[in-house]
Parts: C-alpha cells; sequence; structure tokens
C-alpha cells in the first residue's frame, strides 16, 4: 500500500512538474483565488482550513486541513485585445509613408491548464507538516501579426511568462486558539518574448529584447501566516509573502529593468470567516499586493522619454500600481453530503491611463470576479470540489507614448475558469 502510494506520488509532481504553467493574469499577475474551494467564495479564505490549496493562503491553516491529499486540475480561458488609433510614428526611409501602429488585434492561445498537487500531515501536540505544488504569474498575450508589421517585421508578438511554486510547509500551535505556519518555496519562472524588433532603439542591449527563446529564472521565497478562533465560533487569519528575489532573465536583459530582473512582488491577506446561520459561513478577506516594490513591474514606461532605456538599472518598466482587493463569499450546506458556494472578487487594475502603452503585452485589466462552486462528498474520505469563475470585461484606455508616435491605445480582457478537485483524507 505505501508503494503504491509512494508511485503516485512520483507520477503525480512529474506530471505537474513538466506541464505548461499559464500566467494567470487575474489580480494583476496574482490568480484571484487559490484552490476551489476559495475560488468558490471568491477568493476569500486566509482564515479557512480546508483544503491544502488554503495553504497557499495562509500556512498556518496546515495546522487544520488534517491528513490529506488534493489533486486539481483547471482549465483557463483569457480573451485579450487592443486597438490603437490616432498614431503618427513615421520614422524617415520606413515604406509607405506612416502611421505604422494604428491596428486592432486579439491575442490567440485562450485556454490553457493548471494543474495542483498539495500532500499535508498532521504532527504530535497540533504541529503539521505539507508539500504543495501551484502555479501563478500574470503576463502573457499572443499577437499572430506583428505589432511591426508596417515597418516589414514578421512573426507574431507576444510575452509569456510560466512560474510555479514547489512549498514545503510547517505550522505548529501558540495554543487551543492560535495556531502559526511558514512556508519556504522553490520558484521557478520561465519567459519568453517574440515580436518586439520595433523596441530596439529603446533598449539598453537589443540583442538580448525579444525571440532568444525561452530562458529560466529560481529563487527561494517565504510566506508566514497566523490563524485564530473568535469567540463567536469564527476564525480569523492573516499572512504576509515576502517579496521573492529571482534570478535575472540573462536572455531578456534588453527588456526587463536591471538587466532582466522581474521579482515576485510582496502581498499581505486579512480576513475573518464568521458562521453567519445554520451550516452557513461567510468569509470576507483584504488582499493587497505590493507591485510598486518591483522596479521591473512598477517603473514608468515614460521614463523612455527622457533618456531611459528598457534594461537599464532603474529603466522603464510595466507602469503598474500596488492594488487592494476586497474578497467575499459564501458556504452552505444543502446536505451532509453537499456544500454550495458563492462569491465576489473586486480589486484593481494596476494599469492607469498615463501608463498604457506596454498594457497590449501584459493586459492585466480585470476587476471583478464571479464566482460559483461546491464540494460533494463522495465517501468518509474522499470529496469532489469544482468551481467555475467568470471574470468580467474590463476595457482601459489611455495615451500611447508619444516615443512611439503617440496615438490612444484601448486593452480589453475577460476570462473564464473551471477547476476539479479530488481530495483524499486519511
Amino acid at each position: 500500500m505505501i508503494g503504491n502510494k509512494v508511485i503516485l506520488f512520483k507520477i503525480v509532481i512529474a506530471v505537474i512538474a513538466s506541464a505548461p504553467i499559464l500566467a494567470l493574469a487575474t489580480n494583476g499577475m496574482n490568480p484571484e483565488g487559490t484552490g476551489p474551494k476559495n475560488r468558490g467564495m471568491g477568493g476569500a479564505g486566509v482564515a479557512m482550513a480546508t483544503e491544502t490549496q488554503s495553504i497557499i493562503i495562509n500556512p498556518a491553516a496546515v495546522t487544520g486541513v488534517g491528513n490529506r491529499q488534493d489533486i486539481a486540475f483547471g482549465l483557463f480561458n483569457p480573451n485579450r485585445s487592443f486597438t490603437i488609433t490616432g498614431n503618427n510614428f513615421d520614422p524617415p526611409g520606413a515604406p509607405p509613408p506612416g502611421p505604422y501602429f494604428d491596428q486592432s488585434q486579439d491575442s490567440d492561445s485562450t485556454l490553457f491548464a493548471i494543474p495542483f498537487y498539495g500532500y499535508s500531515r498532521q504532527l504530535d501536540d497540533g504541529a503539521a507538516w505539507a508539500f504543495t505544488i501551484s502555479g501563478a504569474g500574470g503576463m502573457n498575450s499572443d499577437y499572430p501579426v506583428n505589432f511591426g508589421a508596417a515597418l516589414g517585421i514578421t512573426g507574431p508578438t507576444g510575452v509569456d511568462l510560466a512560474q510555479i511554486f514547489f512549498g514545503g510547509t510547517y505550522g505548529a500551535k501558540f495554543s487551543d486558539d492560535l495556531a502559526w505556519g511558514v512556508t519556504v518555496s522553490l520558484a521557478y519562472a520561465e519567459f519568453a518574448a517574440e515580436g518586439l524588433e520595433v523596441f530596439g532603439p529603446a533598449s539598453s542591449d537589443p540583442a538580448n529584447l525579444t525571440n532568444n527563446g525561452t530562458d529560466s529564472s529560481t529563487g527561494i521565497g517565504l510566506k508566514v501566516g497566523l490563524l485564530g478562533q473568535l469567540k463567536n465560533g469564527g476564525t480569523w487569519g492573516a499572512s504576509y509573502q515576502f517579496e521573492t528575489d529571482m534570478s535575472e532573465f540573462d536572455k531578456y536583459k534588453g527588456l526587463f529593468a536591471d538587466q532582466g530582473d522581474l521579482d515576485i512582488a510582496p502581498t499581505f491577506t486579512v480576513g475573518v470567516a464568521l458562521p453567519i446561520a445554520d451550516k452557513t459561513t461567510l468569509a470576507l478577506d483584504y488582499h493587497y499586493i505590493d507591485y510598486e516594490a518591483v522596479p521591473t513591474i512598477s517603473n514608468s514606461t515614460s521614463l523612455i522619454l527622457t533618456g531611459g532605456k528598457f534594461g537599464d538599472s532603474g529603466g522603464p518598466g510595466f507602469g503598474w500600481q500596488s492594488i487592494s482587493v476586497i474578497k467575499a463569499g459564501i458556504a452552505v450546506e444543502t446536505a451532509p453530503d453537499m456544500i454550495w458556494r458563492g462569491g465576489i472578487n473586486i480589486g484593481e487594475s494596476p494599469l492607469t491611463s498615463e501608463e498604457i502603452s506596454t498594457a497590449f503585452l501584459v493586459p492585466a485589466t480585470i476587476e471583478t470576479h464571479l464566482t460559483v462552486g461546491f464540494t460533494k462528498q463522495l465517501s468518509s474520505k474522499s470529496e469532489l470540489t469544482g468551481v467555475f469563475v467568470h471574470s468580467l470585461e474590463n476595457c482601459q484606455s489611455g495615451p500611447f507614448s508619444v516615443a512611439f508616435g503617440g496615438g490612444i491605445e484601448e486593452t480589453c480582457m475577460d476570462q473564464n475558469f473551471i477547476e476539479l478537485s479530488y481530495g483524499k483524507m486519511f
């Protein structure tokens, strides 16, 4: 029996580790939630310990999820587009006369697989440990016609960032009413860009700007959390993800600021889970993502107007702002073996109208997510959980950089996501 579990464990890890993990663009670069139970409640759940995915949100949840493993598989459907009008870019000698960047395109690659695996084990005296594999990210676009096609440049335009995290978690209890947890994770990222030749004059290293295939980056992340009991039978939780220092993408040191540096932004989450009626729980979370801590993400694109170049130390970035997200959800047990969930996730777009120029590459415009989910108890030791998320279309517009002829750019995005998870308790 033990041998079979070890074999299954190795197969699951091999499949997930080799799968393409999509860079989700939901709350900016962060997913709206982690796990179908959490997502079903709008992503709220820092104060809940319901599945191993809960540990991704709050490491202290490891003390409450029990002995279990979860295998999840999701399909993500992002729909992205952009339009540029009124552009006046007309470089000398370029055939035919401009403008060159007036265009409208829809991004291809609209369906991606998202796997997850988690295993948790309780120890003596309320302590516990867990191992998880999860994906996140936030940059993906794939336009079939080159952005600079009118200048004779061929091939598609787009970027692709994929991130995967291998997390080890340990937690214990200060008392019967308060637990703590810490997760140390190995972060692995892959990035590729193509069709960005037109930005060569604005790069400090045009040879390492685009079309260099896939490059990789690694880092060590740290997340800490607390999970406590309230007198009314509810719970509260808080977690903090420190900034993850990633190694440089050397093949793209002419694109990302500080010679290819793209770290993972720190986050803070706090929330409660409250019993509001018989067999009914309300969860509320506040989530803050500090994108402004990462220069490549937050530095203004307009720095190119004052001599700054992509790839420079302190050079131009994507112009994102830090954002706040409110998550709310409800779970209702309608039968001994059935729970239904619903939720809403309302955040801010990290984009501003003044920093829209590179948004066609990283169209993180989504602000509102609506979610619905369920858990069906299959036996005393197993369950099936599902969720559907619809992210409402949001369009943002603003001035396209005058460094490339000006005009108005509008970027739009909507998303759908469906996920199923099988949980096995032991």
